[in-house]
This record gives C-alpha cells, sequence and structure tokens, in this order.
C-alpha cells in the first residue's frame, strides 16, 4: 500500500486495486500506474480547506465520488452522500462513517484487505480559553465517537493535529494512538508547519509509539506500507 501527502489534510491511498484520494483542496492530484485501478475521492465536509470542486472533473473518466451529505455533487458523477453513523459499498470499497466533532464525518474503510481510517475533522477540539464545561463536552464527544473503532485493526490512519491549539493540538492523536489498535500513523491538518509534526513526533508525549508515526511534511511525499 503506497501512501502519498498531497497538503494539509489531503492524501492518497493506492492499494491493489484502488486509488483512494482523501480531502483534496490544492496540489497535484497522483495517478495509479495502473489504469485499471478504481479512483475514489473522499470527502469528509464541506470546508474549504478539505473540499474542492474541481475533484469533479476527474469524475468524467469515471472516478467515484464519497461525500459528506452537506456536499451536492454535480449531474453525471458517480457519487454517494453519507452522513454520520451509516455504511455502504462504493466501487469495492466498504465504507463506514463517524460523526465529526466539528463538521462532516469521519471514514473507516475496508479495501483490498486493508482497513483505513481518515479522521477528517474529528478531533479533541480544546482551546484555551474557551470555558471549561466546553472543553469538558468537547473530550467526550470525541471519546465516544472513537470508541466506536475499539478493537478494530487499522492498517493506516490518518490523524489531525493542528498548531492553532498549541499543546493542546496533539492530544487527539495522542489519545487514538494510545486507546486505538494503529499499525501506522500520518499527521495531517497541521497548516504547512511541517515543524509542527515533526517536532511532535520526536516529543517524550510520543515516544511510546513514535515507531508508528510516519510524518509526511511535503507535498508529493510518499512511502510505502
Amino acid at each position: 500500500m503506497k501512501v502519498t501527502y498531497i497538503d494539509h489534510s489531503g492524501f492518497a491511498v493506492e492499494t491493489e486495486r484502488h486509488i483512494l484520494i482523501f480531502d483534496y483542496y490544492r496540489g497535484e492530484l497522483p495517478r495509479p500506474a495502473d489504469a485499471d485501478k478504481k479512483t475514489v475521492f473522499f470527502v469528509s465536509h464541506i470546508h474549504e480547506d478539505h473540499y474542492n470542486p474541481d475533484i469533479f472533473d476527474a469524475g468524467r473518466g469515471g472516478a467515484y465520488y464519497v461525500l459528506s451529505s452537506e456536499i451536492d455533487a454535480p449531474d453525471g458523477v458517480n457519487a454517494k452522500s453519507m452522513g454520520p453513523h451509516e455504511t455502504a459499498e462504493i466501487a469495492g470499497v466498504a465504507v463506514r462513517t463517524l460523526r465529526s466533532t466539528d463538521c462532516g464525518v469521519a471514514y473507516l474503510l475496508n479495501v483490498d484487505g486493508k482497513t483505513i481510517y481518515h479522521a477528517g475533522d474529528l478531533h479533541l477540539w480544546i482551546w484555551d480559553g474557551a470555558p471549561s464545561c466546553a472543553n469538558a463536552q468537547m473530550r467526550r464527544l470525541f471519546e465516544s465517537e472513537l470508541s466506536l473503532l475499539s478493537g478494530v485493526a487499522i492498517d493506516a490512519a490518518f490523524l489531525p493535529l493542528d498548531p492553532r491549539q498549541g499543546e493542546n493540538g496533539t492530544l487527539g492523536f495522542d489519545y487514538a494512538m494510545r486507546t486505538l489498535d494503529i499499525k501506522k500513523a500520518f499527521p495531517m491538518h497541521f497548516w504547512g508547519r511541517g515543524e509542527y509534526a515533526a517536532d511532535f513526533t520526536a516529543s517524550d508525549q510520543a515516544a511510546p509509539y513514535r515507531d508508528r508515526i510516519a510524518t509526511l511534511t511535503k507535498c508529493g511525499e510518499s512511502i510505502e506500507i
């Protein structure tokens, strides 16, 4: 399985028979070496740093789309709309959704013998200066959603880190790594600040699971897992 960092929360994952594109909003779209592979785009929500309508230009060539329910697909493309806590099968990919703690959904996929999780904006949005009751409610919502992944063996997980939150920006990633069965995790949503992701990976906080983090910070950078 080949994973390519596109930008921000955008990744391409190439499996045996598919190329999966998550949350594309800018950058160069990878193309599979095998033209017979099915291309499936996943959009977690409508925020402009996760969604670019230009993705539908690829649909004229036979791509498939899985979209958070607030996004309307144009006519002539093969699209499936999904809300939280739904399941579907699209182009040979089994899809399950979770509810985001911000907007839209997160995706859990089973494809070509691999299990892939893309969090979208399902993250622990703890902010300094926010009311303690709001932060406590956020933590309850986040932990409740992630509990739905308990016992799932995840081959690749794409998890937010957000430098705008300061030290709080790593809490969601840390919780996921300490509580879920994740073989390899990819930081995302770090707003072009690759040093933030790299510093977290090297930190004492990440030490217990550092060997399970793949920190891709350059657009177009790839790794085989």
